[in-house]
């Protein structure tokens, strides 16, 4: 447990970073619980900067962008930017 509330959502990660428009790549989102903007801001200020987007109302982050091994160091930037805006 590691304080932060985190739920599962299906979504869709623009292909080429959205260099072909409507074509997307079915993914599965972290959305964080709390003050999205909020919690947005705190990652991109981060120390590595985590870019994330705001979903219905929600601070999301797709896994697709991270890369592999990089898990611990993403879990710890959340975990600061939850604590930062608590």
């Amino acid at each position: 447990e590691r304080g932060v509330d985190v739920r599962l959502v299906d979504d869709e990660s623009a292909v080429g970073g959205g260099s072909v428009p409507g074509h997307g790549l079915p993914t599965v989102l972290l959305a964080l619980g709390g003050p999205a903007s909020r919690i947005a801001t705190a990652l991109r200020n981060g120390e590595p900067p985590v870019i994330a987007r705001i979903e219905d109302g929600a601070c999301c982050i797709d896994p697709r962008t991270v890369l592999k091994g990089e898990d611990e160091v993403l879990i710890d930037a959340v975990e600061a930017a939850a604590k930062s805006v608590r």
